[in-house]
C-alpha cells in the first residue's frame, strides 16, 4: 500500500522510461529521414505544448489525489471498458 499521492508519482515515474524511449526512437527516425522542409518550428511549439499541458495534468492529479478518492474515475474506467468491449464485441456499425 502506498499513499494515493504516492501512487500518483509512481505511474508518472513508471512510464519516464517509456516515453523517453518513444522520444528517442522518433527522434533518431528524424535524424535518419530528415526533417521535413518547414516543420521545425510546428515542432518546437507542438512538443512545448505537450510539455506544458502534461506538467498541468500531473499538477492537477497529484493535488486530486492528495484532497478526494478516485471512485469517480473507476466509474468512469469500467464504463468505458465495457463500452469498448460491446464495440469491439459487435463491430464498430
Amino acid at each position: 500500500g502506498f499513499a494515493r499521492t504516492e501512487a500518483v508519482q509512481m505511474s508518472f515515474v513508471i512510464g519516464v522510461p517509456i516515453i523517453a524511449g518513444a522520444g528517442v526512437w522518433k527522434t533518431v527516425g528524424l535524424i535518419v529521414d530528415g526533417l521535413p522542409d518547414g516543420l521545425g518550428q510546428a515542432m518546437v511549439i507542438g512538443i512545448t505544448a505537450a510539455a506544458v499541458t502534461g506538467w498541468l495534468a500531473i499538477n492537477a492529479l497529484q493535488r486530486l489525489a492528495a484532497r478526494s478518492n478516485f471512485n469517480a474515475f473507476v466509474v468512469y474506467r469500467v464504463v468505458l471498458a465495457l463500452v469498448v468491449l460491446n464495440l469491439a464485441l459487435t463491430g464498430l456499425r
